[in-house]
């Protein structure tokens, strides 16, 4: 499914928010290609760790799993081999946080293809207890906001895949409350899995810069490749 813009009395403010993300990616592609500018994994880890409480480091094998997109494609651990994975859930009740969790991740997405890691990095972002048509679940929360399907995939937990994805719900430590009127992911995270397959990082809120997050995948996939100072180890 490709999601693409809508452009109405608020696609000033979306096509600006694009903008300052190609701008951020052009600033990050000129401060890490150059060899001996990238920092180390470990000295981003650390630099982020205190910064605000938003970032936690973690190392841990996650759990085999086979989930399908909304378009009915396959995504199992095995397919995804060598590459990050950005995971993060969404409720289909939620209409607060997380149509705004999307749309940063969007902006994250537009800075990370403008480099190498359009082909090594994989965004899944998977809807809980979404309503039979989960599509018009998407249109609400994706409204202006452009995403690349190339390495995004949206999944679904309908009753086919429920106990898949709260497999994952149950591993990262997540959880749905209820908040008033509607379901709303309590603590909005963001997952981050290595190309071995290890849970990294979580990002938690959405206060943080998209900048840093993206300096910390880009670090990741260079510890991940054995790439330091610009070159294999």
């Amino acid at each position: 499914m490709k999601v693409t813009t809508t452009f109405n009395r608020h696609g000033n403010r979306y096509m600006k928010k694009i903008l300052i993300a190609i701008v951020c990616g052009i600033l990050l592609i000129l401060a890490t290609a150059l060899p001996g500018q990238a920092h180390s994994l470990g000295y981003v880890e650390k630099q982020l760790a205190g910064k605000g409480g938003f970032f936690q480091e973690f190392d841990r094998k996650v759990p085999g799993f086979e989930l399908q997109d909304i378009e009915g494609n396959k995504i199992t651990d095995t397919r995804l081999a060598g590459k990050v994975v950005v995971v993060f859930f969404v409720d289909a009740d939620c209409l607060a946080n997380c149509p705004a969790h999307i749309q940063n991740m969007a902006e994250i997405q537009s800075m990370l293809n403008l480099s190498a890691m359009r082909d090594t990095v994989q965004i899944i972002a998977i809807v809980a207890n979404p309503p039979k048509d989960v599509r018009q679940v998407l249109r609400k929360f994706t409204d202006d906001t452009e995403i690349d399907p190339v390495n995004w995939a949206f999944v679904s937990s309908d009753l086919k895949q429920s106990a898949a994805t709260r497999k994952l719900l149950d591993f990262f430590g997540g959880k749905i409350t209820s908040a008033g009127k509607s379901d709303e992911i309590k603590n909005i995270v963001t997952h981050v899995i290595g190309m071995n397959g290890h849970w990294r990082a979580n990002f938690y809120g959405q206060d943080f810069q998209p900048t840093k997050f993206v300096i910390y995948i880009n670090a990741l996939v260079n510890s991940d490749l054995g790439v330091t100072d610009g070159h294999k180890e």
